[in-house]
This record gives C-alpha cells, sequence and structure tokens, in this order.
C-alpha cells in the first residue's frame, strides 16, 4: 500500500512525514503527474479554439480566417440570420484590415481573389440547394442574399452555363 490512512492529532506530530508514513519523497511525483495532466488538459480545451500557425506567416492566418468566416457566413444565410451576400469590403472588416491589402494578401495565399471565392462558394450552395431541396427559385434566391429571382437566375447562368430552372432539371 503506497499510503496508509492518517489521523491527525493536533497533540502528535502532524508533518507530512508522519501522515505520508515516510513516503514524502513520492509527493514531487504526484505534483509532477498533476502539473502535467493540468496542462494536457489546458492543450484540450485551446486546441478546440486555438489553430496555431506560424507567426511568420500572418497571410495563412488571414487567409485561414477568411475560408472559416466564408463558411460561417453562408451557414447564417442558410439559417435565415444573415440576409445578405458579404462583399470583400465585409470580409476584410472582419478582420480588421483594409479590403486593398486583404484581396492582396488572399490572392497571393490561395491563388484566387476574394470575388472569386464568393463566387465559387455562392455558386455551390445555389448548386447544392436546387438539386437537394424543393424550394423554389425565388426561395433559393432569397436564401443566398439575392434581392430577386431574376438577379439570381442571371447569377447563376453567367457561373454555370445555364439557368437554374434547366439545371433542377436535369437532376
Amino acid at each position: 500500500m503506497l499510503f496508509s490512512p492518517c489521523i491527525v492529532n493536533p497533540q502528535k506530530d502532524t508533518s507530512q512525514s508522519y501522515c505520508f508514513n515516510g513516503k514524502i519523497e513520492v509527493i514531487p511525483s504526484i505534483l509532477e503527474r498533476l502539473r502535467v495532466c493540468s496542462l494536457l488538459r489546458i492543450k484540450e480545451s485551446f486546441g478546440k479554439v486555438y489553430d496555431p500557425l506560424p507567426e511568420s506567416d500572418a497571410g495563412s492566418a488571414i487567409a485561414l480566417t477568411f475560408k472559416r468566416n466564408l463558411e460561417a457566413h453562408f451557414r447564417e444565410l442558410g439559417a435565415g440570420q444573415c440576409d445578405r451576400l458579404y462583399q470583400v469590403q465585409d470580409y476584410a472588416e472582419a478582420q480588421y484590415l483594409n479590403a486593398s491589402y486583404f484581396s492582396t494578401v488572399i490572392k497571393r495565399k490561395t491563388g484566387k481573389s476574394v470575388k472569386q471565392w464568393i463566387t465559387e462558394k455562392t455558386t455551390a450552395e445555389a448548386q447544392a440547394l436546387l438539386s437537394r431541396s424543393a424550394l423554389s427559385i425565388q426561395e433559393v434566391a432569397s436564401g443566398l442574399g439575392f434581392q430577386d429571382a431574376a438577379h439570381f437566375s442571371r447569377f447563376f447562368k453567367k457561373q454555370t452555363g445555364e439557368s437554374p430552372s434547366a439545371f433542377r432539371q436535369q437532376i
């Protein structure tokens, strides 16, 4: 038995050596294990929200944050929490950056402009909604932040080469 029970008596010696019956040498290893466990729990907690990047690569952090913000915005659109498509300026402001600098960094890091990212994501979401739901074209347009179905239809046809209704019929 590593430790034996200890009854503290104020009239007797209450030092650690009395309570641990000469096992005081194990205290440092116990403390070390507690410290390691605590650090692992802290790491686990922060690991869920902290995605480390080299400090010297701020551009990568900007690009990563942009991609996360883009995904989050489309989730908000789908949930009805937002009613318009964000533009370059909106994504730049979310990171407290100048739109021109932001656009340059995204283009350099990803090979695509911010506008291309937004357009491709909008097109992909539109195709998914048109193929997997019974929503009307007006509802799809509204759900993606377009003011009217005509504007959405022009956008969709420009991107895919076919109208939303023709795309839906092929499925």
